[in-house]
């Protein structure tokens, strides 16, 4: 729960005061909990993944935190909220109060840090390395008979579109979606 759905309050989205209550309608237990706080977050999971493990079903949840953001690339989420609640939230970041935790307990230096980071860096690249390896797949691919039974007049025209992009057209003028029913 990053209290916005995209540009309107998630508390105007819904009737049930947190959206671990929504959990009651499933027959679930529903938890609440600190998303910016790293430990909390870990017993709450583990309690959940416990009870699962033990027959007790899935549990909901709540992790609640804040979206300091904008929601995407075309969004301007000062248009829509305070921006000083966003600089509020923002001293809950998860990793520095978690690395503040960390270091008041002498368990994380600045050594660690830097080897850490070091040591990410090297994961990420490889695995950027290894990805970018990969052959490339053909995007049409993704319209395949043993992904959709019947597909529908949307999915047809989107797989136009997609085939008209490919072929360099312009798929938003190229395509009569009349064609298609």
């Amino acid at each position: 729960n990053n209290q916005w759905a995209i540009s309107t309050p998630a508390h105007r989205q819904h009737a049930a005061p947190t959206f671990a209550h929504k959990a009651l309608a499933h027959g679930l237990p529903g938890e609440r909990v600190d998303g910016n706080d790293v430990l909390a977050m870990y017993q709450k999971t583990r309690e959940a993944v416990d009870r699962a493990r033990a027959g007790g079903g899935p549990t909901l949840i709540e992790a609640v935190t804040y979206r300091v953001v904008d929601h995407n690339t075309s969004d301007s989420a000062e248009v829509y909220r305070d921006q000083a609640l966003a600089e509020h939230w923002k001293q809950f970041d998860p990793r520095p109060r978690f690395e503040a935790y960390l270091t008041t307990r002498s368990l994380f230096t600045d050594a660690l840090r830097e080897q850490y980071e070091v040591e990410c860096l090297a994961e990420v690249q490889a695995a950027a390395a290894r990805a970018l390896a990969l052959p490339r797949s053909d995007p049409m691919s993704m319209f395949d008979s043993q992904l959709f039974g019947d597909p529908g007049w949307a999915l047809r025209l989107q797989q136009r579109e997609l085939a008209a992009e490919l072929n360099g057209a312009n798929p938003f003028t190229s395509i009569d979606p009349e064609a298609l029913a």
